[in-house]
């Protein structure tokens, strides 16, 4: 997959709240596919080795996104399903059980409301 087609987007693990990258590629079927996720440490070292910039945001268009067969979930604690905090509007892995969340950042418990999340904006690879 070419650099210039992925798109790194920040989360954070609900279970240790600790930061880690997901990474979405965009496929020659002109869809986004989510690929991998990365510890904070190994993004590091990919935007310094391949010149991402931080600078540099794409969004990701995620109403026909599809997970691909090599993402494992979370780094830390496995969980591949993602909520969004109304709040701090970060994203955080969820286990997908649950009616909702404490925030790691504003240490506020979250409801669910039901709806989706339609798009993401992530640090644009290769640029």
């Amino acid at each position: 997959m070419s650099g210039e087609n992925s798109v790194f987007i920040k989360a954070r693990c609900l279970s240790t709240k600790k930061i880690y990258y997901i990474r979405y590629d965009y496929n020659a079927m002109h869809r986004w596919i989510l690929s991998e996720a990365i510890n904070e440490e190994e993004y590091r070292n990919k935007i310094c080795s391949n010149h991402y910039s931080e600078d540099n945001k794409r969004n990701v268009d995620l109403s026909n996104a599809q997970i691909g067969p090599q993402y494992k979930g979370c780094p830390y604690c496995g969980n591949r399903d993602f909520v969004t905090c109304s709040t701090c509007s970060e994203l955080h892995c969820f286990n997908g059980n649950s009616d909702g969340f404490t925030c790691p950042s504003d240490g506020i418990y979250h409801k669910l409301s039901g709806g989706y999340i339609s798009s993401l904006k992530g640090v644009r690879a290769g640029q």
